[in-house]
């Protein structure tokens, strides 16, 4: 489904089954889990980002979500993607209360910005960079409060995306030059997969 009044992302609600995200819950919360905050100086920054995070590479799991990123891609942006895309595990992340990710994109590099000479060089290295991200949302809007998925939009204003990608089952993509946030979970137990999906850089 095209958001046509916000024209950088690209969702389906309700899209995976409810037995389909509690399976990816239990094979996310069977692996070793791991602290999801920024790492600065060996210290966990919390204020930047508190949450859990374990590493999924299910075969079924990422053809899955690729091929949800492919039809996306293809009706939205035609980014120059890579048809290997199984360079990065899914991420399965889970937000206790107090858990949130500040202001971040996943990557720095924007279209139409033209390429110092060091970037261009690192091409013919096989430099890669994250061109779009997904998420998949796994728990409930009624299973937590608070946790917000929020995003920069093109007018520079946040705006909150709840009634779009805050249903169990609900597939949403965008560039991975946006900046995003989500707020701190004030109750339950906010659960998500998300997954990147690079490229030769932008130029």
């Amino acid at each position: 489904m095209i958001d046509q009044d916000e024209p950088h992302y690209y969702y389906w609600k309700h899209e995976i089954p409810p037995d389909i995200c509690d399976a990816i819950v239990a094979i996310g919360e069977g692996l070793k889990m791991e602290a999801g905050g920024l790492e600065v100086e060996g210290f966990q920054d919390l204020n930047m980002r508190d949450s859990k995070v374990s590493w999924i590479g299910d075969r079924w799991i990422t053809t899955m979500l690729h091929s949800y990123v492919s039809l996306a891609n293809k009706e939205m942006w035609n980014y120059d993607l890579f048809p290997d895309q199984e360079l990065e595990k899914c991420q399965y992340t889970t937000y206790d209360r107090n858990g949130h990710y500040d202001w971040h994109a996943d990557t720095i590099n924007i279209p139409n910005i033209p390429l110092k000479d060091e970037e261009k060089d690192d091409l013919s290295s096989g430099r890669v960079i994250r061109k779009l991200s997904v998420t998949l949302q796994l728990s409930d809007n009624t299973q937590y409060g608070g946790g917000d998925f929020e995003m920069i939009s093109t007018n520079g204003k946040p705006v909150r995306m709840d009634d779009k990608c805050k249903s169990k089952g609900t597939l949403f993509v965008f560039p991975s030059y946006l900046m995003h946030r989500v707020t701190p979970v004030t109750t339950g137990i906010r659960r998500s997969l998300v997954n990147w999906y690079v490229g030769p850089p932008f130029r």
